[in-house]
């Protein structure tokens, strides 16, 4: 019988596994990749100092992509190639990183030649300039202002000289922008007025005025700002603005009084008074109308407007109540007589509280529903009273709160609150 060799059991060594990557997806495309990541980066960044930053980390970023990238990947050759790029990707990122700071330094003088002021303060801030002791930033702020002036950019450029005034106080540029602020605002005056803006160049004119009124830029405006003001204070009391209209317009009598515009402007003063005066009084704000009134009656007198308000004043306001009996609805007797004393003397206290009625006197009847009515009686504090069936006059009693004193505010016509009284 033939005897079988036992044969060994067949062992299958298998290769090493690899990934299997993306066929497209080589160091050659990574790398291409890369840079292109590491570019569009840079270009986005703001300006060159940022840009410098950005690219080094993209390059770091791509750098560890690259050393992953290397982990698996089987050919030698690849895996060399992939070295080669993350040594020089790092070295790249450590460049840009430590020369961001020339690179700002570049931006701040490029934008500076160009114009970009706005940039290039962006870039001193980024490099930690800051107010108040950055005399470049401060510089840049000062430039920035006197490129605005230039373009007739008026109003950032006040805000930019007063941004250096008080944000670096103790720097020269400081003092330089206190003194260009003066001539800013003049030109600015002449350029709005230039362009018919009157309500901008009349503005100008007054800050000037109220806070350079000693600057030679002040007493170059003597010959302008005068029509400035008188066509700043028409254009308001055309469009009915006439606290304005009132407020240029003084501006012309308080700093040029003896100007050719100071006459016109003392009577339309008078006038846009005279409006706001009665507009105020429609819209009830009697207070604040007394007060124009008085002051167009005392300042304006020489005025058909000031002759008219004083003549209102004096006029006296209109006063009316109704009396009823002691069931609160019924009207009192007709033609029961009503008096408002000027002057009194207040007897006794608490139920026996007394008044001795004296001054001037104003007496008005009631008619068959109760109702009384006072045509007009100057302004003032009065004493109100009725008079009972055995002719005594009475303070009276609206429920439990006397109201015997009646105080009459000047242009204001006013309606009592229905008045109970203890007729029966």
């Amino acid at each position: 019988m033939d005897q079988q060799t036992p044969t060994a059991p067949t062992v299958v060594v298998s290769a090493p596994s690899t990934r299997n990557l993306p066929a497209w997806l080589t160091p050659t495309t990574f790398t291409i990749g890369g840079a292109v990541l590491i570019a569009l980066a840079a270009i986005l960044a703001p300006n060159l100092g940022l840009a410098a930053i950005v690219a080094g980390i993209a390059c770091f970023v791509v750098a560890i992509l690259a050393i992953i990238f290397l982990l698996i990947t089987p050919a030698r050759a690849d895996r060399v190639q992939l070295g080669v790029t993350t040594a020089v990707l790092v070295i790249i990122g450590v460049v840009a990183i430590l020369s961001n700071g020339a690179a700002y330094q570049y931006a701040i003088t490029r934008d500076q030649a160009n114009g970009n002021y706005a940039g290039a303060a962006t870039a001193q801030r980024a490099l930690g300039q800051k107010p108040p002791y950055s005399t470049d930033l401060a510089t840049t702020y000062l430039n920035w202002s006197n490129a605005e002036i230039k373009n007739n950019a008026f109003a950032s450029a006040v805000d930019h000289l007063n941004y250096v005034i008080a944000n670096f106080p103790t720097l020269p540029q400081a003092a330089t922008a206190q003194m260009l602020l003066p001539g800013t605002y003049l030109q600015w005056a002449q350029f709005a007025t230039g362009r018919n803006d009157s309500i901008t160049a009349g503005q100008a004119y007054q800050y000037l005025l109220t806070h350079f009124g000693s600057s030679a830029a002040a007493g170059q405006a003597a010959s302008t700002a005068p029509a400035a003001f008188l066509a700043w204070g028409d254009a308001a009391f055309a469009a009915q603005h006439n606290d304005d209209a009132v407020t240029a317009y003084q501006l012309i009598t308080k700093y040029y009084p003896k100007s050719p515009e100071a006459t016109k402007a003392h009577s339309q003063t008078a006038k846009a008074l005279a409006v706001s005066s009665k507009q105020l009084a429609d819209a009830h704000r009697y207070g604040e109308a007394y007060e124009q009134y008085t002051l167009l009656a005392k300042s304006y007198a020489d005025t058909p407007e000031g002759v008219a308000a004083k003549k209102l004043l004096t006029q006296g306001v209109q006063l009316i109540g109704r009396l009823v009996k002691a069931d609160g609805q019924t009207p009192v007797t007709p033609y029961t007589t009503v008096r408002l004393s000027s002057k009194w003397t207040v007897t006794g206290s608490g139920s026996s509280l007394s008044y001795i009625a004296s001054g001037t006197q104003y007496y008005a009847g009631t008619d068959t529903n109760g109702y009384f009515v006072f045509p007009s009686v100057p302004s003032g504090p009065y004493l109100l009273e009725w008079r009972n069936t055995t002719g005594v006059f009475l303070t009276y009693f609206n429920g439990a709160a006397p109201l015997d004193i009646i105080t009459l505010h000047p242009l204001e016509n006013q309606t009592l609150p229905t008045i109970v009284t203890n007729f029966k």
